[in-house]
């Protein structure tokens, strides 16, 4: 308990009451085979009423940044101080000096309400302390509650109708080595699926997973990646009706990832002209998946990620709307690259259609000299069995504002041939620096197998 508590960096006080502040591993690029690196601190607060809080560190805060950009929660930042005075519920970022040099979050919670007892049938309860199950495995009807002050080390299996994980405590993975179990959170043919309030962090692989979910809302969840690469934020994966709300997500990997994992066992990854050959899809498509009010950040790799690992019959209907971006990856890599990185990665493979993505109402923070904005492309990837189709884009009212005055990024959409094109993209309204994106904009690359792509 006491490792995962010390953070004596940071003290914080809320409404004249220290708060204990938690440690989350982070690793960094030029370190990232190490499980073991930098950290940063966490602290919850619950309040229904306004909150006076008082940071304190022993590095200088007179350079300090708070974000996301333009909230109206600073009220002094000195040398050894910033005072918030809090009335909006969300997550704050507090960075002394840069985003690698130990920054602070706090989560500001309304108030629970309605806690289970620890007496009520088919609840898992945990109380305030250390717990070490190890795993968890819920089933239908069942709900795992996490109590404020609780730290449970596990990860988590679930399978069932009407599953539910609540409460204001902490799931982490810092005991469990990297990808030595397949998801943190696991979750396998949920329908209608509650996912609220709780934080996870220290994950050892893919954090939050929904595999053939459907009707599943996950609204104020903080995951609390950085620790390795493959720490996936959430990986919406043939899944339809999910509703991501209110949450906080940091991780190396990809942030929302959405995708259509194989479950097919003569498919594999080493036999292209076998997976061609014997492919079908089986109807299970990604289909309504609703993104709002959301802080994302993304260390190494892409923000939202939609089309890689995609067996389904189709991807559609997902929108993403009024939610903070506070940082980019820094591995800048070419436009042509395979593992490119962007905000943007939509990569339509295996014969599967995207269509009818809306992003809109985005504020993206950089202090970055580049990175790739957006890649539309058709790709092939595992298990190699052919290329898809991506129609119906929209982007509209997004802003990239920050530190660099000197960001600029690529924008790559081009079709494959003449059956795997790109169509129908709309970009509205998409700004740097005050200064709008055009058609003929620097860095704009439109290529061929490609119709009806606007700027306005």
């Amino acid at each position: 308990m006491d490792s995962i508590l010390q953070q004596p960096d940071f003290k914080v006080i809320a409404n004249q009451k220290e708060i204990p502040v938690l440690r989350v591993t982070a690793t960094f690029v030029d370190e990232r085979i190490q499980e073991d690196g930098s950290c940063y601190g966490i602290a919850v607060i619950d309040s229904d009423e306004p909150v006076s809080v008082e940071i304190r560190c022993e590095r200088d805060l007179s350079s300090a940044k708070i974000l996301p950009e333009k909230n109206d929660a600073v009220t002094e930042i000195g040398s050894d101080k910033v005072l918030l005075q809090l009335t909006k519920h969300g997550s704050y970022v507090i960075e002394p000096q840069s985003y690698k040099d130990t920054p602070l979050i706090l989560f500001y919670n309304p108030v629970e309400k309605n806690a289970p007892s620890p007496d009520t049938p088919g609840v898992h309860y945990y109380g305030p302390g250390l717990h070490s199950p190890g795993k968890i495995e819920l089933n239908e009807g069942e709900t795992l509650y996490l109590a404020s002050g609780a730290v449970v080390e596990a990860y988590l299996w679930a399978q069932g109708d009407n599953i539910t994980i609540c409460g204001h405590g902490v799931l982490t993975q810092r005991s469990i080595p990297r990808c030595t179990v397949r998801h943190c959170l696991d979750f396998y043919k949920c329908n209608h699926l509650t996912l609220r309030d709780f934080i996870t962090m220290d994950p050892c692989a893919w954090n939050l997973v929904l595999r053939d979910c459907c009707d599943v809302s996950i609204d104020n969840v903080k995951i609390c990646g950085g620790r390795m690469l493959n720490d996936d934020g959430i990986d919406v994966c043939n899944s339809s009706n999910v509703t991501i709300r209110n949450c906080f997500v940091r991780a190396q990997d990809d942030i929302i990832a959405v995708k259509g994992l194989m479950d097919k066992t003569d498919l594999t990854k080493q036999n292209k002209e076998t997976n061609k050959n014997h492919f079908e899809h089986d109807n299970r498509g990604i289909r309504n998946v609703l993104v709002e009010k959301c802080l994302f950040w993304c260390d190494y790799a892409n923000v939202f990620r939609i089309g890689y690992e995609c067996i389904g019959e189709t991807m559609a209907d997902i929108t993403v709307r009024d939610c903070d971006i506070v940082h980019l990856c820094d591995n800048f890599r070419p436009k042509e690259a395979y593992w490119a990185n962007a905000v943007w990665h939509i990569q339509a493979s295996h014969k599967m259609p995207i269509c009818n993505l809306l992003f809109e109402d985005l504020r993206i923070y950089v202090d970055i000299p580049n990175t790739l904005i957006m890649k539309i492309v058709p790709m092939e990837c595992p298990p190699w069995i052919g290329l898809g189709n991506i129609h119906n884009c929209t982007f509209r009212n997004i802003s990239f504002t920050g530190a660099s005055d000197t960001f600029h990024g690529d924008i790559l959409i081009a079709g494959k041939d003449s059956e795997h094109t790109v169509e129908n993209i709309h970009i509205e309204n998409v700004t740097i620096n005050g200064k709008r994106l055009e058609r003929d904009s620097e860095n704009i690359y439109i290529g061929d197998y490609t119709k009806d792509i606007t700027f306005s």
